[in-house]
């Protein structure tokens, strides 16, 4: 029996993973320039959006 990631992640759990990557990716702009969030903090909270980004993108 074959398990594919459709049947472990469907779509309706994908799309909102995907929108809420680009909210942490912004969220860590905005907590740099207006709540002076260290770099290495920024890079960690951009990094961590953008893994989210690519399993919700990777996923078929």
């Amino acid at each position: 029996m074959m398990v594919t990631m459709k049947k472990i992640l469907p779509s309706e759990y994908r799309y909102p993973i995907f929108f809420l990557a680009f909210m942490v990716i912004c969220a860590a702009g905005l907590l740099s320039k207006y709540a002076g969030l260290k770099l290495e903090y920024t890079a960690i909270m951009a990094a961590i959006g953008f893994l989210m980004f690519l399993f919700s993108i990777t996923l078929p």
